[in-house]
Parts: C-alpha cells; structure tokens; sequence
C-alpha cells in the first residue's frame, strides 16, 4: 500500500483537528490566512498543518478564481475521506452480523457486499460496457472512486491503497470477502467480465482478484467464459 499521512496521524494533531473544524463550521473554501487566525496560529504553521490534511485526503485546495489582475490565492475546503462510503459500508457489515451465529461469516459478508454494492454506486450512475476492455476502464475508475488508488500496470490493475487497510489485515476473512462482494457486483452490473476468485495480501501489501471475459453465446442464454484473463490487483 502507499505510504502517506493517513486520517488518524492527521489528527493526531490538535490543531490540525481545530483547522478541520473551522473548514467543516465554514462549509467553504477558506484561505489561509482566515485559517491561521480563527485557530491562532502563524500563516506558515498553518500552511504546513494543511499540508498534511491534503495528504491525508481531508482537505482539498485549488487556486482562487479571480477575474482581475494578480496572483490568486490557495483557498482550502473540507472533504469527505477517499474510501469513506468503503468504510461505511464494512462497518454496517460488521454491525450486521454482530450476536448472530452463521455458518460461514465469509460467505455471509460476501453476501452482504454484494447487497451494499447498490448503496455505493446506484442503479442508473453505473456505465454499462460494450467490451471487456471497456468495463476494464470503467472499473478501474470506480474503484478510483471508491478510494483504492488503482494503477493500471499493463498486464493488470494494482490498487494501492485499501481504505480499510489495518481493519482487513485483522479481519480478512470478513473484511476481503465483503470487497470481493462488492466488486463482483460492481462487474456483473458493468459486465463483459466475471470474477474468478481473489487471493487477500498475497505479497504482504496487495491483494488479487482475477478477472476474465465473459461473452453470449445466443440473446437470452447464459454468459459463459471467453478466452485469457486479466488480473486485477488490489485490497
């Protein structure tokens, strides 16, 4: 996974914790010199404390829109984390299956993935491919989306972050098995392709879930296997 400030060690820091609060109160973008002094500190500590939220993906910044002359100035707004509706979501699967026996709680969150798969992406806001290649790039960019950092490598897709990284490193068995859930759901709706199977952190880092193509035989028969596969890796 890529090493970076992550949401905890972003606020660890008090003040850091009080600019985010300041930009979630205010709803807008803000400069940095409003921001230094709601929370009482100087232009520079502030800016290198921004620095840090961007990194860790609670803050965003862009240049001013200006329609005069002069240098525009860096404005910072609050966002919701990269792989927050993810996190949301693995934790109503949890929720779900706490004090209630099962059979197989892998099989009981691949399921539940699957049903949250619609909370994620709606029915209507997802493209339907027309080749396999084509649902490649489609999924490729919901799951950049959905905050897993996919990095297309050629011969596959390696997603470089998980946003419930620490959590799946415990839990596998619920956690990888409600992504792989949820990402077949996501393939069956985009279609072209089928998932084969996933292997969670089969380097240490990354996790694999195979894909290959699907193809009809005849209009209203069942979609059987085309020829190779593509490997998409990630959490």
């Amino acid at each position: 996974m890529e090493q970076g400030w992550d949401e905890h060690q972003a606020l660890a820091s008090r003040s850091r914790a009080a600019l985010l609060d300041v930009l979630r109160a205010n709803g807008g973008a803000m400069g940095v010199d409003e921001l230094a002094e709601s929370v009482g500190l100087h232009v520079n500590t502030t800016r290198e404390h921004l620095d840090r939220l961007v990194s860790a993906g609670l803050v965003s910044r862009a240049p001013e829109h200006r329609t005069t002359r002069g240098r525009p100035r860096i404005l910072y707004r609050h966002r919701e984390p990269e792989g927050a509706r993810v996190r949301n979501v693995i934790d109503g699967v949890l929720l779900a299956g706490y004090g209630h026996a099962m059979a197989s709680p892998s099989a009981t969150a691949e399921l539940a993935g699957r049903q949250a798969a619609g909370d994620l992406i709606p029915e209507g806001l997802l493209e339907r491919a027309r080749t396999p290649q084509e649902a490649r790039r489609i999924l490729v960019t919901e799951l950049e989306r959905l905050g897993f950092a996919p990095r297309d490598e050629g011969d596959g897709l390696r997603l470089c972050r998980c946003p419930v990284e620490s959590l799946a490193r415990e839990r596998s068995e619920v956690v990888c098995a409600a992504h792989l859930g949820m990402t077949s759901a996501l393939v069956e709706r985009i279609g072209q392709l089928e998932v084969l199977d996933a292997t969670p952190f089969i380097d240490g880092e990354s996790c694999i879930v195979r894909l290959r193509p699907t193809r009809v035989i005849e209009e209203g028969t069942a979609q059987v296997p085309g020829e190779g596969t593509a490997q998409v890796q990630g959490a």
